[in-house]
């Protein structure tokens, strides 16, 4: 037996627009919607607020809040499409590790360095492409300056 599909429609309406439509005539219409989205919230159906944020009406502030207070309990997780956090492939930890010597970092007063050896230019182009995607995607918000980029070839190198 398949999985039973909600109704979305009370004589063509969806029932939480019925629901605000009679709601006590006290309540102006805004905050009626907000209270029957949060209730909705609640009990774990976010078609409400789908519909809201679809119809292009402004978000009630109880609505924000309380979303707001399920996303900090953890209790509305946005889950990534596919398999997951993406890892780099095999095959470019494999070439990142042909080419890598040896990669250093250094905490300084004004914040730090790293230093990277690899066996070619090739292999130290990949790292600072690597590095700026890296910021890019998970430190572009620090405040930090922008890296400077020292090239040269190694005289000598100690194990």
């Amino acid at each position: 037996m398949g999985k039973r599909k909600l109704s979305d429609k009370i004589f063509g309406e969806s029932p939480w627009d019925v629901e605000v439509e009679l709601s006590p005539g006290d309540l102006d219409p805004t905050t009626a919607r907000a209270r029957v989205i949060n209730r909705y919230m609640h009990n774990g159906d976010l078609r409400p607020l789908a519909a809201a944020i679809k119809e292009g009406r402004r978000l009630h502030p109880e609505v924000l809040g309380f979303l707001a207070s399920m996303i900090s309990e953890g209790r509305l997780i946005a889950k990534p499409r596919g398999r997951g956090r993406r890892l780099p492939s095999k095959n470019t930890r494999d070439y990142m590790a042909a080419l890598l010597v040896s990669y250093s970092a250094t905490r300084t007063a004004d914040g730090g360095f790293t230093i990277t050896v690899c066996q070619d230019k090739a292999g130290c182009d990949e790292s600072i492409r690597a590095a700026r995607d890296w910021v890019a995607k998970n430190a572009a918000n620090t405040g930090a300056s922008a890296p400077t980029i020292s090239e040269g070839t190694v005289m000598w190198h100690l194990r």
